[in-house]
Order: structure tokens, then sequence, then C-alpha cells
């Protein structure tokens, strides 16, 4: 009996007995890590550097912290453009394409960043309208361009720029056409009772509409003609205190071209 128990264990424990290696999995050769985000290398006596970035049509500009700790620095508020301005492009090229923004609020408090050891934070981006837009003619096509923001002396810490290279046309790649100025766009022309609408804008620095809104224009010619009225006023206007008992409400409708205020 003892020797059928040994027999039967036997049988068990060679049962169990792992049998020969089978094929191992062998992973193939792992990709190389991409490149991580680009940081502009260091420059001397220089703690924040406020790297400029061109790809496609977006222009930025971003604060590198390069110095030892965190640091907190203030930009002015220049609504409806942005923190900073520019150098390298054509004279009276408008970067934030502002001409036909809205007005803003006086006493804008300044922009507050803070940008720890070692980071960085964008600060600025806007679409470049090279090919023009209403506020811009096209930039010529055929050379390059070297933009760089102007850093504020006064930010108390040490500060330098770097330029981003920009060509208009690059690649052989055709301007489109740009569309007209707002100087060069009527906006009272019109071809039907449907283009045109009654419409006096509240823009800041002009004197209001007086004894109700009389004012026919292009619906599709609004933002010309609210940068247009911007422009023909005075930024301290005397404007006259009055009040009307009745003010008459009016309809626009297209007469001989030209958008014209009716009364109903």
């Amino acid at each position: 009996m003892r020797a059928r128990v040994l027999a039967a264990a036997s049988l068990l424990v060679l049962s169990c007995q792992p049998g020969p290696p089978g094929p191992m999995y062998a992973p193939g050769p792992q990709p190389a890590p991409g490149p991580g985000p680009v940081e502009p290398a260091p420059i001397a006596g220089c703690d924040v550097l406020f790297a400029a970035a061109f790809d496609g049509d977006v222009l930025t500009v971003t604060a590198h912290n390069h110095g030892p700790a965190e640091v907190t620095f203030t930009l002015p508020d220049r609504c409806p453009a942005g923190p900073l301005a520019f150098e390298g492009l054509p004279d009276g090229f408008d970067v934030y394409s502002t001409c036909a923004m809205g007005a803003c609020p006086d006493d804008l408090p300044p922009r507050s960043y803070t940008v720890p050891a070692g980071g960085s934070v964008e600060v600025v981006r806007t679409a470049l309208a090279l090919g023009g837009d209403a506020c811009n003619a096209a930039v010529a096509v055929g050379g390059s361009y070297s933009i760089m923001a102007i850093v504020p002396d006064d930010l108390g810490i040490a500060a330098c720029a770097t330029p981003a290279v920009v060509t208009p046309g690059g690649g052989g790649e055709p301007v489109q056409e740009p569309p007209p100025q707002a100087s060069q766009v009527d906006p009272r022309a019109c071809t039907a009772d449907a283009d045109c609408e009654v419409y006096c804008p509240d823009v800041e620095g002009c004197c209001g509409w007086s004894c109700g809104c009389r004012n026919a224009i292009n619906r599709n010619h609004r933002d010309v003609f609210t940068a247009q009225h911007a422009q023909s006023c005075e930024r301290q206007p005397d404007c006259p205190a009055m009040g009307c008992a009745y003010e008459p409400a009016h309809a626009a409708e297209c007469v001989n071209g030209r958008c014209r205020a009716a009364r109903w």
C-alpha cells in the first residue's frame, strides 16, 4: 500500500513539472521620444525672455523665466490692442487689427503675470493679417521681416526679447487680394432696402445722437462705420446738454444707391 502511495505521489510531482520554455516575446525597437516644447536659450543678464514666434498666421509672445526665482510683472492694458507693441513690420501696420474693434472702458488696470522659475507664460496671441484686412494693406511679398516685441523699461526685472522671422507669402504661396481699406468702403452704399438699417454706435469720446437715431447705413458695414465715426470725434468733445420732448422712430431705405433714414 505504501509503495502505491509513493508511486502516485511521484507521478503527481512529475505531472506538475514545467515543460520546456516556449518562445518569449521580444519587443521591437522603441521610438525615440519626440521633441518637447522649444525653449529658447538663455541670454546672459536676462532673467525673463520675451520670445516671439510665428506659426501659420498666428503671432505669439511667450515670457520665459530663466532666473532662479518666480517673477511677477505687469503690462499696461492697451485695449483694444494687446499688452505689447511690436517693431519690424512696415510703418503703420496694425498688428492687432484694432481699427474695427469697439471702444474700451476708461482706466483699465494693468495686466499682471506670474512666471515660475524655469516656466513660461504666453503674453500675446494674435492673428497677423499679412495678406491685408480692413485695417492693413497687404505686406509686400518677396522679403522677410524680423518682428520683435517692445518690452517696457519699467518692468522691474532683467528682461529682453527675441524676434520671429516672418516671410509674407513664404514658400511661393500666393497672397490673397486684400479686402478694401475702411477708408475705401462707403458705409451708406446699397442696392435694396434690405441692405440698410438705422444704426447709431455709442463710441467713447463722441457725443451722443440727439433726439433719436436717424443714421442709416449698409448693415454689412457696421464695423467700418463705427471705426470711421470714432476717428472723426475729438477725444475730449464739448457735447451740448439737451433733451427732446419727442424722438420719432425712423426706418432705413435705399434711395438712389444710398441708405437713407425715413420717418415712420
